[in-house]
C-alpha cells in the first residue's frame, strides 16, 4: 500500500493517480466496490500504488442518475495521472402518451382533464395508469384506459363512431295515394 498520497508539483517519486471527470458534482465513485470519494468541482482524484493489484472496474452513483459501470485503463505509473471521463445520465421519471383518433381531430381529456386535438403528444406524463377520453361532435365519446412507464411512450388510438342521425323514409305506391301505417299508426 502507497504512504504518501500525490502532492500538487510532485514528481515520479509519488504514487499514481486516477483523474475521474464527471458532470454530475457530489457523485460516489467506486473502484472495484472501494468507495474512494465524491466528485468535487468536475474531478476527484484517486491515489493508486504502482505496485499493488491494479483496479479493474470503476463505479459512479448519485441519486437521480443511472449508475455507471465500466473499466478502469491501465493502472497508471509511478508519478503518473490517468485521466477517465465519465457522464452520469438522468434517470427518467416522466413518460408520454401520443393518441390518435379516427377521425383526426378529436378533443382528447386526459383524466378529465383537455389536453388537445388528436394526433396529440402529451410530455411529461407520471407513470400510472390514466383514463383518456376522446370527444368529437357528431361522434360517439370514447375513453379508455393507458398506462404510462417512465421513459416510454404509450400509443393509444381512440376510434370514434358516428352518433346515429334519426333518418327520413320515403314511400311511393303504385297506385298513388295509399295510407302507410308504420308500428301500427298512421
Amino acid at each position: 500500500m502507497c504512504r504518501h498520497p500525490l502532492r500538487r508539483g510532485s514528481d515520479r517519486r509519488g504514487p499514481g493517480r486516477y483523474s475521474v471527470h464527471c458532470n454530475v458534482d457530489g457523485a460516489y465513485v467506486y473502484f472495484d466496490g472501494d468507495y474512494k470519494g465524491t466528485i468535487s468541482s468536475g474531478v476527484l482524484n484517486v491515489p493508486v500504488c504502482s505496485t499493488g493489484t491494479p483496479y479493474q472496474t470503476i463505479t459512479v452513483e448519485m441519486d437521480g442518475y443511472q449508475t455507471y459501470t465500466g473499466s478502469l485503463p491501465g493502472a497508471p505509473a509511478k508519478g503518473e495521472a490517468v485521466d477517465v471521463y465519465v457522464t452520469l445520465n438522468p434517470v427518467a421519471t416522466y413518460g408520454l402518451i401520443y393518441a390518435t383518433s379516427s377521425p383526426s381531430g378529436a378533443a382528447v381529456y386526459l383524466n378529465g382533464n383537455y389536453r388537445g386535438t388528436t394526433p396529440l403528444t402529451i410530455e411529461n406524463v407520471r407513470p400510472g395508469s390514466y383514463t383518456i377520453e376522446a370527444d368529437l361532435p357528431g361522434y360517439e365519446p370514447y375513453s379508455t384506459t393507458v398506462t404510462v412507464t417512465a421513459g416510454r411512450q404509450a400509443t393509444v388510438s381512440l376510434p370514434l363512431s358516428p352518433i346515429p342521425q334519426p333518418g327520413a323514409v320515403t314511400i311511393t305506391s303504385n297506385p298513388s295515394g295509399a295510407f302507410v301505417y308504420m308500428d301500427g299508426g298512421v
